[in-house]
């Protein structure tokens, strides 16, 4: 018989929750003694502090950006082997990931998601500034490389007033790095679960690189549902990706960026008699094929002398399912298509003044044009807006920002037009010169998807969400360490929700859903960051959060939206050709579960348990044997335990071994 991995067992989960903490407390505690005993004087000077663009388009230190931000580097992608995007961001606290697949992945039409402090589809994706959100989603980040990247910037807190909108938790901009010498490399890696070869190869002023991933199948591939004949559970086939990332500067002051991802993969749905054997009588009843294709074009023009930067950018996301089924009228398999495809077309124009000593002005405009296709419907949505900003250094301590931006959006034959006044106001006192402290309030605002309209009817009066987001923070830097504390409050108005037809007109149709301004949404939450270089071998990371995601129901209660608590552990050992690194993230005090312990829905039956707590232990090894072989080694949830990455219950992937090589020529 197979057993029930779904079925939420409290006590077994606390054990190993408490096995998993203590198993990384004991492995870092001595890790971080034999560190501590290592020559502090021999250290060399090591400045923590960053260098970010993105809290304020323009280059601003740490320590004098107005709002919480973190920065991942390329370095820190390198020790931990990450293979995705998607899995590093995930392990920043205050964000929460959601992947309806193995390794952000997607599922049939259910992309990723990416949101911080629990607003969803609030994080606005850009890739070197530009914008690539499309169709409200977060998709097009796992279209970039790992090793294309330079850095990630993450900045939490409403940023609308400079980015517009689906900024409303936060902005991760994806900074790619540019090819210094001419150089060809290749390589792969190969595990269990997941494996992929690639070649690089660039000059001077361009990179061209090829991948080519597998990620085996996965059975079960979701949580058993209840049926009205018996219950359900998917299958996810074998799958494969191949991806091309090309950059090249044209000039001293103009970049080009060309991304493509081509993602096969399928699911097979099954329904069987007993729950607790999903292997037992199975029957096939659905079988999806997927293709997923994906375009990401820009063109950069940055003038830094002159504080001049444009840019142009193109998005395409095409997705292609093929669907096998028994038909209702004559019980014959047949197979069906549908084909979707968005576009998104983007024009920036950023300059900056220095006004005397002691003020900045910024200002700019953008225009974005959005097209969806579902064969026959088609819908196009224009936006434009101009912002400001304007910086006043108001005496050596203490600066301050005041921002504003003007939103339009035009109407078309779906949806009424928008006109949204966004503004902001930021300050910074620097207590001394490792520690200031900031206030960060702001107000953003997020249009429903582009694709609602294909399947939801919205209502006559619909208006964006919109809220505010309130912050306070301290920083504190020096060359041997730094800590980030914020403190931070969301309330969002507006927010969207989906109700029956019939609950809003009378005679309305009740299997209509429709889009509406009824929910809202709250948040209040603390958050710390703690690194330090503990010696010259020795690096050491630890931050921790505690919010209470809200948003009110239909029956006027606040319901829980996403996890209370999370906390991470990062551990890097590094001496000559080696690095090793080590890191821990736990996820708990988590949401009502969608469905019950017998496997129907929560929202009909009431929630019985919520998601079970989350830890997950990676592990990695990088060595360079010659200035040309570099072998890598890492194992992925090295406890094996099994982790459910939503309130779906859909499950992480278990122990993943990878074995690697990279060769330079």
């Amino acid at each position: 018989m197979h057993k029930n991995i779904f079925k939420y067992n409290a006590k077994s989960t606390k054990a190993g929750i408490m096995t998993g903490i203590l198993f990384c407390s004991y492995i870092g505690g001595t890790l971080l003694c034999e560190a501590n005993s290592s020559n502090s004087e021999a250290m060399p000077s090591y400045i923590l502090e960053d260098i970010v663009v993105t809290a304020t388009r323009t280059e601003t230190k740490d320590l004098d950006t107005p709002a919480t931000t973190v920065v991942i580097t390329r370095k820190q992608l390198e020790e931990q082997g990450e293979n995705s995007l998607f899995e590093a961001i995930s392990k920043v606290v205050g964000i929460t990931a959601w992947s309806f697949g193995t390794g952000g992945g997607d599922y049939v039409g259910n992309p990723i998601r990416l949101n911080i402090r629990g607003i969803d589809k609030g994080t606005l994706i850009l890739l070197n500034g530009v914008p690539i959100n499309l169709e409200a989603q977060n998709s097009m980040i796992t279209a970039i490389p790992v090793e294309a990247v330079e850095r990630v910037e993450i900045v939490k807190g409403a940023s609308s007033v400079l980015y517009g909108a689906e900024a409303m938790g936060g902005v991760i901009n994806v900074i790619t790095k540019q090819t210094n010498k001419p150089s060809t490399s290749v390589g792969g890696e190969f595990g269990n679960v997941e494996s992929n070869t690639f070649i690089n190869t660039g000059g001077p002023n361009w990179n061209l690189r090829y991948k080519k991933e597998w990620i085996k199948g996965l059975y079960p591939f979701n949580s058993v549902v209840k049926q009205s004949k018996g219950y359900s559970v998917s299958n996810k086939h074998k799958s494969h990706k191949d991806g091309v990332f090309f950059n090249m500067k044209l000039g001293d002051k103009l970049t080009a960026n060309y991304i493509f991802n081509d993602i096969d993969s399928g699911f097979t749905a099954w329904v069987f008699p007993n729950m607790n054997d999903i292997y037992k009588d199975r029957t096939m009843s659905t079988n999806y094929i997927q293709n997923r294709r994906q375009h990401v074009a820009d063109i950069i023009y940055d003038d830094k002398e002159n504080e001049f930067r444009a840019i142009a950018s193109y998005l395409h996301n095409e997705l292609k399912y093929w669907k096998t089924a028994k038909s209702k009228k004559t019980g014959e398999w047949e197979t069906t298509l549908t084909d979707s495809i968005g576009q998104g077309y983007s024009v920036d124009i950023q300059k900056g003044w220095k006004l005397g000593e002691t003020s900045h002005l910024l200002s700019g405009m953008t225009w974005h044009k959005e097209k969806y296709d579902r064969d026959p419907k088609h819908i196009e949505r224009n936006s434009y807006a101009t912002f400001l900003s304007y910086e006043k250094e108001i005496n050596k301590f203490l600066s301050a920002i005041i921002g504003a931006r003007a939103h339009f959006v035009k109407a078309n034959h779906l949806e009424k037009k928008q006109n949204v006044f966004l503004p902001q106001f930021q300050m910074n006192y620097k207590m001394n010169p490792q520690t200031s402290l900031y206030l960060n309030v702001g107000k953003g605002f997020e249009m429903p998807s582009i694709t609602s309209p294909f399947s939801y009817k919205l209502s006559e009066d619909l208006k964006p969400q919109e809220g505010w987001n309130y912050e306070t923070g301290v920083k504190h830097i020096t060359e041997k360490e730094g800590w980030k504390l914020a403190l931070f409050h969301m309330d969002i108005t507006n927010k969207f929700d989906w109700v029956k037809e019939n609950q809003l007109i009378p005679g309305g149709n009740p299997d209509t859903n429709v889009i509406v301004n009824k929910a809202k949404f709250r948040n209040t939450g603390i958050e710390w960051e703690y690194s330090r270089k503990l010696s010259d071998n020795w690096n050491f990371k630890y931050s921790i959060s505690y919010a209470n995601p809200q948003s009110k129901s239909l029956n006027g209660k606040w319901e829980q939206d996403f996890s209370k608590f999370q906390t991470g552990l990062d551990l890097t050992y590094q001496k000559d050709r080696l690095s090793a690194n080590m890191n821990c993230f736990f996820i708990g005090a988590r949401e009502d579960a969608a469905y019950t312990n017998t496997r129907e829905s929560s929202s009909k039956k009431g929630a019985d348990h919520s998601v079970p707590d989350s830890f997950q232990v990676n592990a990695s090894l990088r060595y360079k044997a010659t200035p040309r072989d570099t072998f890598t080694f890492g194992v992925y949830n090295l406890l094996d335990r099994e982790n459910l990455i939503n309130r779906y219950e859909y499950p992480a992937l278990r122990r993943n071994v990878r074995v690697g090589y990279i060769h330079t020529f």
